[in-house]
């Protein structure tokens, strides 16, 4: 099924839908922020982050939960679940089958689920 594009720009590491200024605590990474469906799945920096920032550091609380689910009106529908690992999220994935795979710091993999930002690991 064909979903409508998200109006949506990142700005100066700041996320817009609409033109509205989409609020978070730490910049969002561009390089992986992609429309799935009809959700925006907004990744936020961790260690390394643009000047001017304060991104997030290991032992933080937000570490391990730093990929947010934004609608088209730009209202955030959920956050991913922390992970028993509470690795952070450094990269998204589509596959051909429709299977959201993140990345971790860690170097380990886990499913997204788009519903409710339940991951499942995978070895």
């Amino acid at each position: 099924m064909q979903h409508e594009p998200i109006n949506y720009r990142i700005t100066n590491n700041r996320l817009y839908v609409n033109d509205t200024l989409v609020p978070f605590k730490y910049p969002v990474d561009d390089r992986e922020t992609i429309q799935v469906e009809d959700l925006l799945l907004v990744v936020l920096y961790t260690g390394a982050f643009p000047e001017g920032f304060i991104g997030l550091k290991r032992g933080d609380e937000d570490y391990g939960r730093n990929v947010y689910a934004v609608n088209k009106d730009g209202k955030i529908v959920w956050r991913i679940q922390r992970d028993v690992w509470s690795d952070t999220v450094i990269g998204l994935t589509v596959h051909e089958d429709g299977a959201i795979v993140i990345g971790t710091d860690m170097d380990r993999f886990h499913l997204l689920n788009l519903a409710d930002g339940t991951t499942t690991y995978k070895k």
